[in-house]
């Protein structure tokens, strides 16, 4: 669980150090769950960012 804050947050290829998402910031707020989504691909260099907030 992460608190209450900005978060930056930052996406890396497994095995690698290479950062292909970020970092970018996020609110998160108190009373909710938010989630992140990297979609697309890394090789293909299509990757995106989906956010879900539920309260």
């Amino acid at each position: 669980m992460v608190p209450a804050s900005d978060v930056s947050v930052s996406v890396d290829v497994t095995g690698k150090t290479t950062t292909v998402i970020g970092p970018a910031s996020f609110n998160f707020k108190a009373g909710t769950t938010t989630v992140i989504y990297a979609i697309g691909s890394a090789a293909g260099k299509t990757l995106t960012v989906a956010v879900q907030t539920h309260r």
